[in-house]
Order: C-alpha cells, then structure tokens, then sequence
C-alpha cells in the first residue's frame, strides 16, 4: 500500500517565502517538482523563518522535521537517516541554513531534498477524476486515486506522474516512521500520511 505524504499541519514555525523568493532561490533553473537530476548547480541557501507570533493559532515553537513551503522539500538530517534506512535511496540532498529571526539561532540540520523519481502509475480506468478539457498529464485533480501496483520501479518514495506535486511512500516508510517516533499515527501528527481513495489531489 501507498500513502499520500505531506508537511503536518499542527501549529509550528514557518519558512519565510517572501526571504526565500528575495534571494532568488525560486529562479533557478532547477524545478523541485519534477522529479528530475539538476544540471545546474543548486546554490547553498540561507533562509530565514517568520517571527513566531503567539496570536497566531498557526504557530507555535514546534520546528518541524518536515517542512514542503517555498516550492521544494526540507527534511531534517535525522528524517533523511530514517528513509535511507529504512531503504529509500532517491534523495539528493543540498545543505541550507535556516535562521530564527527571533532568538538568531542557527539551524544546519536541514537539507533542501530533490526526491527523484516520476512514476505514471495512476490507473487511470479505475481513479476517480475531472478533467474538463485538460490532458492527465501532470495535475491531475484526483477525487480517488487507484494505483497500478506493478508500476513502482521498486521505489519506496516517488512523484506520481499524474500529480507532480504528490509524494508517494510505500508503508513500509510509514511503519518505519512510526517505530522511530517521528510520528504517533494520529490525528494532527508530524508528518501525514493519507490513504489514496481518501484524499482529493487537486
């Protein structure tokens, strides 16, 4: 079985997306969402979170091992030790910095990830989906996604083809998550991970 994975949505602290587009870290040449080996080289990034603002029910003091905002994907080294070992092997990783613009502290245990691998494995026969006039291509708005479970290419972690934007792991992950903490299974965890026919792709 699959699971659609993504950033948790618990109160945390958030990257700074107006720091990020300012250093011009969006206009490289290099696109997080395809799935694809750079050719060009990814330049050392050096980011800044927003100011925790207790008012805001969306924050909290909670640095998330995850974090999927400013367009591409930040794992803590910890997390990338957890997948590789557990024997996702697809991860190109970038060092950043990431600072608190609150205390100034400094965070090197991140790393910008380039998850490689696209897989067209949606069967499109037996997902449910609206198109309109659109090809399924790479963004397809999936109200339930049915896998062709042969298609996997052995991967444990890819992009689905059809949806570029959507992170696959095999559960295996999950379970291994789980076994190592970085999540407790329920509501409003860490990291999410969501059954296929139980989510919407859009």
């Amino acid at each position: 079985m699959f699971y659609s994975m993504q950033q948790a949505g618990k109160p945390k602290r958030w990257l700074d997306i107006d720091d990020y587009i300012s250093k011009g870290y969006k206009k490289t040449p290099n696109k997080w969402f395809r799935g694809e080996v750079f050719t060009a080289p990814v330049p050392f990034m050096d980011i800044k979170l927003l100011h925790n603002h207790p008012a805001n029910t969306s924050m909290s003091d909670f640095l998330a091992p995850y974090m999927s905002q400013c367009g591409c994907h930040f794992f803590r080294d910890d997390l990338i030790a957890a997948l590789e070992a557990v024997g996702v092997d697809n991860l190109h990783k970038y060092p950043v910095s990431i600072t608190d613009p609150d205390d100034g502290k400094v965070y090197n245990n991140y790393k910008a990830v380039n998850i490689i691998g696209v897989v067209s494995a949606a069967d499109m026969k037996k997902s449910k989906f609206e198109l309109g006039d659109s090809t399924p291509l790479m963004d397809v708005p999936f109200d339930d996604l049915i896998l062709k479970e042969n298609d996997m290419k052995g991967l444990l972690m890819f992009r689905l083809a059809e949806s570029l934007i959507s992170i696959l792991v095999h559960e295996r992950v999950k379970n291994h998550l789980l076994e190592k903490g970085f999540i407790h299974g329920g509501f409003n965890d860490h990291i999410e991970f969501y059954k296929l026919e139980e989510i919407a792709f859009l």
